[in-house]
């Protein structure tokens, strides 16, 4: 059988709700052998030369980890990574770096004045990377 899909990237906000994106990712990994990567990305709060803390990248690393191992088996498990930059941005350049095939990602179900407010990411991935983006709807409990 030939598969579609070699590498998944799977942006993680570190929220309950990204945990559909993972389960769909991991299911299509099955199916093609692949393998999935976790990504998250870390925004500097303010322009200029101040970063995010060395410590707040780690721990955001550390639970991506987390999250591959309960979530994925250890045969479609790739190294997750965290980027820096404006989340869409970072995560099509993380998905280029990383010659992914398909982007699979949750979208938050934001509307009206909080979607202005709060943008979407999911919405700007889509319209800006040329890797093709499969969008989850999150969870509900």
């Amino acid at each position: 059988m030939r598969h579609i899909f070699k590498t998944i990237v799977c942006p993680v906000d570190l929220e309950a709700q990204s945990m559909a994106a993972v389960e769909m990712a991991r299911k299509l990994a099955e199916q093609n052998e692949a393998k999935v990567v976790l990504v998250h990305s870390v925004t500097p709060p303010l322009p200029g030369p101040i970063e995010p803390s060395p410590g707040w990248e780690n721990a955001a690393k550390s639970r991506l980890e987390k999250i591959a191992r309960e979530h994925l088996a250890d045969d479609i498990r790739g190294d997750p990574i965290v980027v820096r930059g404006e989340a869409s941005a970072a995560i099509i350049r993380a998905a280029k770096a990383l010659g992914a095939d398909l982007i699979v990602m949750t979208t938050h179900g934001h509307t009206g004045l909080n979607r202005v407010l709060l943008g979407s990411t999911a919405e700007l991935v889509v319209r800006e990377s040329p890797i093709p983006v499969l969008t989850v709807g999150p969870e509900r409990s």
